[in-house]
């Protein structure tokens, strides 16, 4: 789950590898946002349906959902929002 999830972000807009490709490619960078939208979006879905199917299929132990660990996280990912503009 873990290496295929990684490569997902390369279909969501704004990504750094998209970015260079549009770079590289001299392809407009805001068509290729348009681009990955749908499906990004729809890779996202499958992957997430399959997640969830297996972790019921085996059992795995889940976490309550914590508003406090969720602030941390979104806290943590200020630094990533500069990205794209860097």
């Amino acid at each position: 789950m873990l290496t295929s999830g990684g490569s997902i972000g390369l279909l969501l807009p704004f990504s750094v590898p998209l970015m260079v490709y549009s770079i590289v490619g001299h392809v407009d960078l805001e068509a290729a946002n348009k681009a990955v939208v749908a499906p990004g979006l729809l890779v996202l879905l499958i992957f997430s349906a399959y997640a969830v199917y297996i972790g019921v299929k085996e059992k795995i132990p889940r976490k309550p959902f914590d508003i406090k660990e969720v602030g941390l996280a979104l806290w943590e990912f200020k630094w990533e929002l500069g990205i794209p503009t860097v």
